[in-house]
């Protein structure tokens, strides 16, 4: 599939709602951290007020023997759409190497996220612990500007399948959202 500017638009809103908003959630990183055990680090929210309109949510690392925090902030400035702190954290977090190439780092967050999707225990522990989707989540592809919260009409499974979708298209062309200005590289633009 060819990458266009309408789609890079429309993955960006689905990564949102059904990535950043979902690995990044408080409830789900501690399920996390109960799944994977890694006793160098903790997970650790901090607002960040000089991301966006009136700031945002920033994951960092916390380690535990008291060497202070690990922060993605290194590998996100470059790229003016990498809004992806708590992708690089749990990278870390698993202790996966983050690539010096941004497309490759993108593609191990995937590969790193179909591997937690594809763990029975995290599911099992995620779904009878918190609603999924989860009442406090926005679905942001209904509306840019803050979107609607989801209800119980999307079951588990509905959700999850478009967790994978939106992996899938991040795969193939959505990396290009997060990598320099945003846009298609201009010999994959269609006409």
């Amino acid at each position: 599939m060819s990458c266009t500017q309408e789609k890079l638009s429309k993955f960006s809103l689905d990564h949102y709602t059904f990535i950043n908003q979902f690995f990044g959630d408080v409830i789900v990183r501690e399920i996390i951290a109960e799944v994977y055990n890694n006793p160098k680090y903790e997970f650790e929210v901090v607002v960040d007020l000089d991301f966006g309109d009136g700031g945002s949510d920033h994951h960092i690392l916390r380690k535990n023997n008291g060497g202070g925090e690990v922060c993605s902030g290194k590998y996100q400035e470059k790229h003016d759409n990498d809004t992806l702190c708590q992708s690089y954290s749990l990278l870390t977090y698993h202790g996966i190497k983050i690539d010096r190439d941004h497309t490759q780092r993108q593609l191990d967050m995937i590969e790193m996220y179909r591997g937690m999707l594809d763990n029975d225990e995290f599911i099992d522990i995620l779904t009878s612990e918190i609603d999924i989707p989860n009442k406090r989540w926005r679905d942001y592809r209904s509306n840019s500007n803050g979107g609607k919260r989801f209800t119980k009409r999307m079951t588990p499974k509905q959700f999850f399948k478009l967790v994978d979708r939106t992996l899938d298209r991040w795969e193939e062309y959505g990396h290009h959202y997060f990598t320099g200005d945003g846009s298609c590289p201009t010999s994959s633009i269609q006409p």
